[in-house]
C-alpha cells in the first residue's frame, strides 16, 4: 500500500507501515474538520455580535453551510475520491456529534 500512496518514491520509505499513512491522513482530516467548525462558529459569533442578526438565524446559516459543505464533500469522497481516501472515517463521526451539539444547545 506505501507504494500505491507513495509511487515512485516508495523504495526511500518502503520501510514504513501503512498504518502510518493512515493515521497521517485521518489527522489531518480531524483537524481540517475542527478548524472548519471553529471557522463556523466564529462566523456565527460574528453575525450575531457584529451584524445584528437573531441567534437562531445565524445558527441556520453556520448549519446549512456545515450541511452543504459535508454534501459536498461526501459526494466527492464517495464517488471521485473513493480509493484516495477510504480510510478516513473517524471525521464524519466527529463532525456529527458537532452538529449535535449545536442542536441540542
Amino acid at each position: 500500500m506505501s507504494k500505491q500512496i507513495l509511487g515512485n518514491q516508495g523504495s526511500a520509505l518502503s520501510h514504513v507501515p501503512p498504518i502510518i499513512y493512515i493515521n497521517v491522513h485521518v489527522g489531518t482530516a480531524l483537524y481540517f474538520g475542527w478548524t472548519s467548525c471553529a471557522a463556523i462558529v466564529s462566523g456565527v459569533s460574528l453575525l450575531v455580535y457584529d451584524v445584528g442578526l437573531a441567534m437562531d438565524i445565524s445558527c441556520y446559516i453556520g448549519l446549512v453551510i456545515l450541511l452543504t459543505v459535508l454534501i459536498i464533500w461526501f459526494s466527492l469522497e464517495t464517488f471521485a475520491f473513493d480509493r484516495q481516501l477510504r480510510y478516513m472515517y473517524r471525521w464524519k463521526l466527529f463532525l456529527f456529534l458537532f452538529i449535535c451539539a449545536l442542536l441540542s444547545n
